[in-house]
């Protein structure tokens, strides 16, 4: 019989939650103690033995963090994304990598000088290296890109090339995707060289650069 009253008790509470009277099914001193936690939700918490009263701290959130801060972006209400196991958002703009041996790693440009090329003309582009670094991509403007033929990339003694094929300029403009070398160190003072052949009927004018990682 007390087990049926205590059924029936539940299933009064959970209806009166329902029809917004949270609080209004509790004959005993039980009453005051759950509904002082802070309403319908935390009354319906109660009943899925959920415990309302660990705070944010307690579960392992930082509650010091905004919605900015944890990654929520509050004009589309896109939730963030979870964060790695171990690892906790700290709100702060990360640092540079680093090597092994904590020296910063950083992003270099190295430039070819733009260079006119006559009609069907195969010129050698080319500048020395003056802050060794890694090269990882080959770039060039797509407003030229088209006119050119890419016959070999030349890193002091080490070509890039495998074949004497040319490969068509289109391929490492700056919208092209999936181009990137894990190309070979430049040393300083190591020539790089780009030999290119103009396939327009008009002098072209060829600028790129590569882009890679300094090494220290």
């Amino acid at each position: 019989m007390q087990q049926q009253y205590v059924y029936d008790h539940e299933l009064a509470e959970i209806e009166a939650l329902c029809l917004g009277e949270a609080g209004a099914f509790y004959p005993d001193d039980t009453h005051e103690a759950r509904t002082s936690i802070g309403g319908p939700d935390d009354e319906l918490a109660l009943l899925m033995g959920v415990d309302t009263s660990l705070g944010l701290d307690e579960m392992g959130v930082d509650s010091s963090l905004g919605d900015d801060d944890m990654g929520y972006d509050s004009l589309s209400g896109r939730r963030p994304r979870p964060a790695a196991r171990g690892q906790r958002h700290s709100g702060q703009i990360p640092s540079h990598p680093v090597t092994a041996d904590g020296k910063p790693v950083y992003m270099q440009v190295f430039a070819f000088p733009p260079t006119a090329i006559l009609t069907a003309a195969t010129v050698n582009v080319q500048d020395r290296v003056e802050r060794k670094f890694r090269c990882e991509r080959l770039t060039i403007g797509s407003r030229s890109a088209r006119f050119f033929l890419i016959n070999n990339l030349t890193i002091g003694r080490e070509t890039m090339w495998v074949n004497a094929q040319g490969a068509p300029g289109e391929g490492f403009s700056e919208a092209a995707f999936g181009v990137s070398l894990y190309g070979y160190v430049a040393d300083v003072a190591n020539n790089i060289i780009l030999n290119v052949t103009n396939s327009d009927p008009g002098t072209q004018t060829f600028t790129g650069f590569i882009r890679g990682p300094s090494v220290p």
